[in-house]
């Protein structure tokens, strides 16, 4: 025969639990709407960035010129095609009928862009005039698949 206190400590915990699920819940619908004022916070940010760094293609054409690597045909327009397609790429992000595409197209660009941060960090082992500091030269290889991962970020769902 059951004690009679004990279904009592059962209803205490089945209230702590939901209690703790409902405060788990609460704390999920925050973490949803805050990641997704994230997402779209980045998504401004990585535009930005994108729009600036086609802008300086065409103020410091330069400095591109000198990490192209030299099998590359015809430097000075591929360096300001990809600064025209860094710059309508980051505009495109801001739209979401065509931030998918533009996501997609971005990592699709910094995947190709790998060549000349191989490049780019072969100068800096030969110390090559102009060359980044090898540190300079890793970190920015190794910074590309984050790049690359925070433009595919906004290939599944529209901000």
């Amino acid at each position: 025969m059951p004690k009679p206190y004990q279904p009592m400590v059962s209803l205490k915990f089945s209230l702590r639990h939901a209690q703790a699920d409902m405060v788990f819940k609460k704390s999920l619908i925050f973490f949803n709407k805050n990641i997704h004022l994230l997402k779209l916070i980045l998504l401004y940010v990585m535009a930005l960035l994108f729009v600036l760094a086609g802008i300086n293609h065409f103020w410091h054409p330069k400095t591109y010129l000198r990490i192209m690597p030299p099998y590359l045909p015809m430097p000075q327009l591929l360096n300001y095609v990809s600064g025209i397609a860094e710059i309508t790429l980051g505009i495109m992000l801001c739209f979401k009928a065509t931030q998918k595409l533009a996501a997609w197209s971005i990592a699709i660009m910094l995947v190709l862009f790998f060549a000349v941060h191989i490049y780019m960090l072969q100068q800096s082992l030969n110390k090559a005039p102009f060359a980044l500091s090898p540190a300079m030269a890793w970190g920015r290889l190794l910074v590309q698949p984050l790049l690359i991962a925070w433009a595919l970020w906004y290939t599944k769902v529209n901000v």
